[in-house]
């Protein structure tokens, strides 16, 4: 346990350091792999973001910004221009915080990285929500969608999916590790 976490560390520490995933420690987990995607700033427009961006490791895995742009925050209530925008949520835990996103429609959270992917894939089976069986429902506020951003990059194959999810579980702290589902 303790030589994982070890080997976890420094893969951590390359990354931060500015490492992309094709230059870090090869990854031997699923976890390493999906942690080397999270910080891979490859998979963006200008190959500067990547998850971190947002989920930043040093502030709890968010942005640490306030309250959020919609859903009740009465300081742009009527700007059409923060319309749909929310702050970015804590990835601490998340395995065990499900249903996910701002308004709870999804209920697993691979099927989160799976809507996060339809926007770079192409491939039919992945413009459809394994939840519902039916195509991904429309934005609710489309018209302040950073499509530039979430349509640039290779679509991630089961296995990345997959490593992403996972992780993301090694995020969840040991006092809830029993509500983990196999």
């Amino acid at each position: 346990m303790i030589l994982v976490w070890v080997r976890k560390a420094i893969l951590l520490l390359g990354l931060l350091a500015g490492l992309s995933s094709a230059t870090a420690v090869r990854a031997e987990t699923l976890e390493e792999l999906g942690q080397s995607l999270f910080f891979d700033t490859n998979l963006s427009l200008n190959r500067t973001q990547s998850c971190a961006a947002c989920h930043m490791p040093d502030q709890a895995f968010t942005d640490a910004r306030g309250m959020a742009a919609s859903g009740g925050n009465p300081a742009v209530a009527d700007d059409a221009a923060q319309r749909g925008k929310f702050k970015t949520p804590t990835l601490r835990n998340v395995a065990v915080t499900g249903p996910y996103m701002h308004n709870g429609v999804f209920g697993d959270l691979r099927t989160v990285m799976l809507f996060y992917n339809k926007h770079n894939s192409k491939a039919a089976r992945r413009q459809i929500n394994p939840e519902t069986g039916a195509a991904w429902a429309p934005p609710v506020a489309g018209d302040n969608l950073a499509r530039e951003e979430l349509e640039f990059g290779p679509a991630l194959k089961d296995r990345e999916v997959d490593a992403l999810v996972a992780f993301l579980r090694t995020l969840t702290d040991k006092r809830y590790e029993h509500l983990l589902s196999d």
